[in-house]
């Protein structure tokens, strides 16, 4: 047995009852593969990523410091972190370390990773012991978090 990492579809989802619209190709899974097809691959992980830009408002009572830092950032290309899923039995085994990272590695240089707690459900535990992912500067949007890409 070994685990490789392979492109996550909608077909996959599926399996796990939802479907993503905008699917980012740098989504993956982590596949548990059985040597001479003793038994099916299956599933122990995957990261869903979709091609969803996160954009910060401006409004008038923001400083000038805080607009500029709004435009900075809504051009920065930016990517939702849609679903995150490990098996309890893989989640602390090491073997599924690298999934975070390899997808991020597929995602353009200088862009962001968000994503909100608040719609993460069970992922929020996997995404803290991820690590990285910091809230947005001067408070303008608590609800957020993100990880940057050398930004």
């Amino acid at each position: 047995m070994k685990i490789e990492f392979e492109p996550l579809t909608n077909l996959d989802l599926a399996q796990f009852g939802c479907s993503i619209l905008k699917l980012h190709p740098c989504s993956l899974k982590a596949v548990l593969k059985y040597e001479g097809g003793e038994k099916e691959d299956v599933i122990v992980g995957y990261i869903a990523i979709e091609d969803s830009p996160f954009n910060l408002i401006s409004t008038e009572n923001d400083s000038e410091e805080i607009k500029d830092y709004k435009n900075k950032f809504n051009n920065i290309p930016s990517f939702l972190l849609r679903k995150i899923y490990f098996t309890e039995e893989y989640r602390y085994r090491g073997d599924l370390e690298n999934l975070f990272y390899k997808v991020v590695s597929e995602l353009p240089f200088k862009s962001i990773v968000w994503y909100r707690p608040s719609i993460m459900g069970n992922g929020v535990g996997l995404i803290e012991q991820i690590g990285g992912f910091n809230p947005i500067p001067y408070n303008i949007e608590p609800n957020v978090l993100i990880f940057s890409l050398q930004c």
